[in-house]
């Protein structure tokens, strides 16, 4: 899906339009936005998470860490 991009379908003037949506521009890279965040929160079903840094590529987060010391 970030390299063939996602299937989306929009309404233009009354008509429906099958395309693909390209999450992230690999060919100018200065298009995308990046985010490196520290203690980000997640909630779920369970009790809720913070993993110490999110890496954000246009809102997805493509990296989780929690670092630790020994």
């Amino acid at each position: 899906m970030l390299i063939n991009g996602v299937p989306v379908e929009y309404k233009k003037d009354d008509d429906l339009v099958k395309d693909h949506a390209f999450l992230v521009d690999f060919e100018k890279v200065s298009h995308n936005s990046f985010y490196a965040v520290n203690q980000f929160t997640i909630t779920g079903i369970k009790q809720p998470r913070r993993p110490y840094i999110a890496c954000f590529i246009n809102g997805l987060a493509i990296v989780v860490m929690e670092l630790k010391r020994e």
